[in-house]
């Protein structure tokens, strides 16, 4: 079992007390018996003084740790109610086609407020006409660009931002790898400070 640090400087302090005393004893007016209230009057305004400081000390310490434990607790509930997008591809890259198209679903969770960037133009950009808020297994279709059927590579081809019940911000990213296409995980933008 860890021994508070409080602990050993208080227990330190009085085994030092101890055999100051006792060594000088009635050498001063500190160290006599009965104590001058005079002299012991300002010793316990400096006693009082350390031990104000030591607690202002513990509860900072005490205000950051309750603040992490907050932190991480508000981020593993955030993760409940963070929503997920997830990929159906109905093409082959391969493939010359102008009916071909990606299917996402929202698999947990309501968003609000869904924005896409199309960054590529791997898909026609029909942003305007995409639903903002959404409900699980709800879907959005994007339409292939038949000029882009010939592009491989690693590229983002959209971002998707949006929002969870409580106004968080996530980010997800639609990306192409040569002949596939895959979603990144959602992820948490933190607020900017004003």
């Amino acid at each position: 079992m860890k021994t508070q640090p409080i602990i050993i400087v208080a227990t330190i302090f009085l085994i030092v007390f101890g055999f100051a005393f006792r060594c000088l004893y009635g050498t001063n007016d500190l160290f006599t018996f009965p104590f001058v209230s005079t002299v012991w009057g300002t010793a316990s305004d400096w006693v009082m003084i350390l031990v104000t400081g030591f607690t202002a000390l513990y509860l900072v310490k005490s205000f950051a740790e309750q603040r992490r434990t907050n932190d991480i607790t508000y981020s593993q509930h955030r993760r409940t109610i963070m929503p997920e997008f997830t990929i159906n591809s109905s093409i082959d890259v391969h493939k010359v086609r102008i009916d071909g198209h990606i299917i996402l679903t929202l698999e947990q969770n309501e968003l609000y407020s869904l924005r896409v960037s199309f960054i590529s133009d791997d898909f026609l950009n029909q942003s305007d006409i995409l639903p903002i808020d959404m409900t699980v297994n709800q879907s959005i279709t994007f339409v292939e660009n038949d000029i882009s059927l010939f592009q491989f590579g690693n590229s983002v081809c959209a971002t998707l931002e949006f929002e969870d019940s409580e106004g968080n911000i996530y980010r997800q990213m639609l990306r192409r790898s040569n002949s596939s296409f895959h979603l990144t995980a959602p992820r948490y933008i933190k607020p900017q400070s004003p």
